[in-house]
């Protein structure tokens, strides 16, 4: 069976969006930080799969060697996009469109904490049951 996610967005300023990632069953995975001005992720489903060739598959592969990361899980068939994948970030320069992780949030400051835990956390939640199934799906809301 397809492992399934919810990604709701619950804080919004003009240049960021804030959520948190859940399992299909309400199982909090992590919170997220995104860009808001139009490069996020739209709201729709998508499928999640493994790409093991992107170059920050390499990096995290090398830097996480001691769980044999298998790849990133990627966010796939968002329109007119592409190698979006939640990652270890805290604050908006950090990333492009991708979701950045954490396991707390600031919202006067808008930011995440405990990205690096909470990246590990996605990966044994998320990413490892994407790759046994084979594809996962994502709902963004």
């Amino acid at each position: 069976m397809k492992p399934k996610y919810v990604l709701q967005r619950f804080h919004k300023t003009p240049d960021l969006c804030m959520g948190h990632w859940r399992t299909i069953d309400g199982d909090f995975v992590c919170f997220t930080l995104e860009p808001e001005d139009g490069k996020n992720v739209p709201y729709g489903v998508y499928p999640l799969r493994i790409n093991t060739t992107c170059g920050m598959a390499t990096k995290y592969r090398c830097r996480y060697a001691s769980t044999n990361h298998v790849g990133m899980c990627e966010i796939c068939e968002i329109p007119g996009h592409s190698l979006v994948y939640p990652h270890i970030g805290n604050y908006r320069h950090e990333t492009k469109m991708c979701p950045m992780v954490g396991l707390g949030c600031r919202i006067p400051q808008v930011m995440v904490s405990q990205s690096t835990n909470a990246y590990l956390k996605f990966y044994k939640m998320v990413t490892l049951l994407v790759h046994e199934a084979g594809e996962g799906t994502l709902v963004v809301l």
